[in-house]
């Protein structure tokens, strides 16, 4: 048997046969933050086989884009449709039969026992074969020793793209800022490019200096980017300073044109989202130091209005006109959503916290099913 149909029976072992029922599908990948994407036919189809098909080769061009995944992660991706109980369940059932079949390999890390989930080489060659992606295989899964920050920021991009937002993950920003930057020349006559940060700040390190940041994930919702902030520890004063200055730059043009109009910063523990929210309080009412905007609390705890100061010519003098709100900070608690489903199915906190009374859809029919 040569190698084509070697990897072909593994493919069709993975996803239950689908491959000989399903071979002439035109294009198996869905687009990334396409609120519709959840109505397809192929979700709909009663041919088990070719829903296995195709969810094994989303679950492969998730795994490559990020890298290694949990189950969890998968269960939003593939099922957010779906009770938490069943999308679980099926994503479980779609692992199993990819790493029995070394179309993905697995690792259990040694700090807080996760298992996490790598493309292997034959996922990689099936990837290509059914679907012309160019994939890399995962060699370094043991080398992940703290994947729980990383893990969170992928995890509120899937959730996005679930809701239908625009997203994207920290690596794909680099990449990102790297196409928007300028192309140099050193004194060799090498050339290399100078990557455009999307936001800098001041650096309080170094005098008359500024530094770039870098969004653990960044979404486009409607006209508005939103700065999402991953905190698993608690923040030195050197981060606080940080943010207060990202916070200043809300309501801003970022370098490639768009508007920064809301930061979400999620905290894994009670003590941290404290801390975070202290600082905020201490700033509202009151001008943030180097930004022409100050803070507002609102009636939602862990919430803030940005408000920035107008100011226009009149009468040759120099006069304060009527402010305006530019955005939004939310301090939230990572949601558990292993724990009675809470912050996906009933409460819509994913990817970010909308308030009483705006409630997220999936698609948009904006139906779920119970």
């Amino acid at each position: 048997m040569d190698d084509w149909q070697t990897e072909t029976c593994a493919l069709e072992d993975a996803t239950g046969g689908a491959i000989c029922a399903s071979a002439a599908a035109p294009n198996l990948r869905r687009v990334h933050g396409n609120p519709g994407a959840l109505a397809k036919a192929v979700f709909r189809s009663r041919d088990t086989r070719a829903v296995g098909l195709h969810a094994g080769l989303e679950a492969l061009a998730l795994i490559d884009r990020i890298r290694f995944i949990r189950t969890l992660d998968l269960a939003f991706h593939l099922y957010p449709d779906r009770t938490l109980t069943a999308a679980l369940a099926a994503a479980s059932n779609l692992v199993k039969r990819m790493v029995r079949t070394h179309l993905v390999t697995a690792h259990t890390t040694r700090v807080g026992g996760m298992r996490i989930y790598g493309i292997a080489q034959r996922g990689v060659n099936l990837l290509r074969d059914y679907t012309n992606h160019e994939a890399k295989a995962h060699r370094s899964l043991k080398e992940v020793k703290h994947p729980e920050h990383r893990l969170w920021a992928n995890l509120i991009v899937i959730a996005a793209q679930a809701r239908g937002l625009a997203a994207m993950t920290e690596r794909e920003v680099l990449q990102y800022e790297r196409r928007l930057g300028e192309v140099v020349r050193n004194e060799s006559g090498v050339e290399c490019i100078i990557p455009k940060k999307l936001l800098t700040i001041v650096n309080h390190r170094g005098p008359g200096e500024r530094k770039g940041l870098t969004p653990d994930a960044l979404l486009q919702h409607g006209n508005e980017r939103i700065w999402i902030e991953i905190d698993t520890s608690k923040r030195s004063s050197e981060r606080v300073a940080d943010l207060l200055e990202l916070v200043g730059s809300i309501g801003i043009k970022m370098s490639d044109g768009t508007r920064l109009s809301r930061v979400v910063i999620f905290t894994k523990e009670r003590r941290f989202w404290t801390h975070i929210c202290g600082v905020l309080q201490r700033n509202v009412e009151k001008k943030i130091v180097g930004a022409r905007s100050w803070l507002k609390a609102t009636f939602l705890e862990g919430n803030f209005d940005v408000w920035m100061f107008q100011a226009a010519w009149q009468n040759e003098a120099y006069q304060r006109v009527r402010d305006r709100c530019v955005g939004e900070v939310q301090v939230l608690m990572l949601p558990d959503v292993r724990g009675k489903f809470e912050g996906w199915y009933d409460e819509d906190w994913l990817p970010f916290g909308q308030g009483a009374g705006h409630l997220w859809s999936l698609s948009r029919e904006g139906q779920r099913h119970e």
